[in-house]
């Protein structure tokens, strides 16, 4: 039960972040998510 609630979360989480990053992409082409950690996207934010 607890890693499936986990796996939700971070699903959710990662839907969010693509929505933020997405325009930042646009702006930014030489950022690559995949190299993003949580910290970075919050420093981000």
């Amino acid at each position: 039960m607890e890693w499936r609630l986990l796996q939700t979360r971070v699903d959710i989480w990662w839907k969010e972040l693509y929505k933020v990053a997405a325009g930042e992409l646009e702006l930014n082409h030489e950022c690559n998510l995949m190299h993003w950690s949580p910290e970075d996207f919050e420093t981000k934010l």
